[in-house]
């Protein structure tokens, strides 16, 4: 018998022969009797109550009880499965098919028991706290929607309090503003205050002292009594800062040159304003949103309930009125002015009209050395702040006297300034209506 494999063409041509011998399965190989063997073995598997329930107590070995249960002695094992072989090998063709063996499914123990109610004060609590944090939820849904972002708890910490305060002479207590609180009065000594005062002049003839100041420190300002009138905020830590407020300061130099002649103050107090394209676009540039969110969320930082004040009145007055506009989404305030230089510098003056008991924001931009010129100078306090461009300062612009020192030939200096107008207040606080009519 050729045992070889081989493969071939169908012409007959073998190739790549295996020579390896085949393997022929022994003629004595016999599957029945392994059959037998195995089930005879599953048998003797069974358990023992099962396999030997129809059997009778094997002579010379009493059986023993346990528990009620008749108990029988183990048979010999010696030779039985060869036995059981053999009589399964001679019944081969009786034998029915072998029971499947028992199986006892044992009950799932069940998990403790855990209570399923709640007790009274538990649940109280916890749909009191679920109550409180859905309310400051939506109060700071409510500041979001209106006066930007809340700053952030640690920001608060590390700068409004743990700051230096810078203290004055001056006090608040003599402030002056107008009889409802909601202005200050017009400065009876303004014609005569039409110049600029210079570094040496203030320090050495009217006794100011000058603050210096990096912008990366703020520090509040506060009168002999402690009260805070105001706060150099500096600038955010953005390391793009730089770059920001030298684009805004490009960004006005360009509008100055778009923009028509000047109007006179009073034109421009009654609102004829011949270039708002020009505002419009400036509102419209990411550099100052980004100045007048900065500026808001330091407001709240520093005068938080200040800042819930302005947000809550000036946010009854846009409900009752959806056609108002503010120039800005991120900020609690309702108008901004840009100074368009070349070299701005604001003479001693106060602003009457704003919110007497409330800040408005100075942003100082440009190119000037703020060691030489470009200082704020706050009148009442006798005191000359270092303002470098790119800073901001919050003051109480309707009740201190403020100007800035002149810089020199060749340097530029812009500012902007957001405030909000008392009138605006007062109207909200008289149900949207007039003195007489209220």
């Amino acid at each position: 018998m050729d045992t070889s494999f081989s493969r071939s063409t169908r012409s007959g041509r073998t190739f790549a022969s295996w020579d390896s011998p085949a393997v022929i399965p022994n003629p004595d190989f016999e599957t029945a009797s392994l059959v037998q063997r195995a089930v005879a073995l599953e048998q003797l598997s069974r358990p023992a109550d099962d396999l030997f329930a129809d059997m009778d107590p094997i002579p010379g070995r009493p059986c023993t009880t346990h528990g009620g249960r008749r108990l029988f002695p183990t048979p010999p094992m010696d030779g039985a499965i060869d036995n059981a072989a053999a009589s399964s090998s001679t019944n081969a063709g009786s034998l029915p098919p072998p029971p499947i063996p028992s199986r006892r499914h044992l009950p799932i123990p069940s998990s403790p028991t855990l209570p399923t109610t709640i007790s009274r004060k538990r649940r109280a609590m916890l749909q009191s706290r679920k109550n409180r944090k859905k309310r400051e939820e939506a109060e700071k849904a409510k500041q979001r929607k209106f006066g930007g972002p809340a700053p952030r708890a640690k920001a608060t910490q590390k700068h409004a309090q743990m700051a230096e305060l810078l203290a004055t002479p001056t006090t608040t207590k003599q402030t002056r503003h107008a009889e409802m609180g909601y202005t200050g009065l017009p400065d009876p000594k303004k014609e005569q205050a039409q110049r600029a005062y210079g570094l040496e002049e203030l320090t050495e003839v009217h006794g100011f002292e000058v603050q210096p100041w990096d912008g990366k420190t703020p520090f509040p300002i506060v009168d002999r009594e402690g009260t805070m009138m105001g706060v150099a905020i500096g600038h955010p830590e953005d390391k793009e800062w730089e770059q920001l407020h030298q684009h805004a300061a490009q960004c006005l130099e360009h509008a100055r040159q778009r923009c028509n002649p000047v109007l006179s103050e009073d034109d421009m107090r009654r609102g004829e304003v011949l270039d708002m394209p020009v505002l419009e676009s400036l509102n419209s540039e990411s550099c100052f949103q980004r100045l007048a969110s900065f500026t808001s969320s330091a407001f709240a930082s520093w005068a938080p309930a200040l800042h819930k004040y302005y947000c809550e009145e000036l946010g009854k007055l846009q409900a009752h009125d959806p056609s108002l506009r503010r120039p800005f989404d991120s900020s609690v305030f309702m108008a901004t002015t840009y100074n368009l230089g070349p070299q701005t510098v604001c003479f001693r003056h106060l602003d009457s009209r704003n919110l007497a008991f409330r800040w408005c924001a100075v942003t100082a931009l440009g190119s000037f050395d703020p060691k030489k010129g470009g200082h704020l100078v706050l009148w009442e306090c006798k005191l000359i702040i270092e303002f470098p461009p790119g800073l901001t300062i919050l003051i109480p612009s309707a009740l201190i006297h403020h100007s800035n020192t002149p810089i020199a030939e060749g340097e530029t200096r812009y500012s902007f300034t957001q405030y909000a107008s008392g009138g605006l207040f007062h109207w909200v606080d008289h149900g949207f209506q007039t003195v007489e009519a209220h």
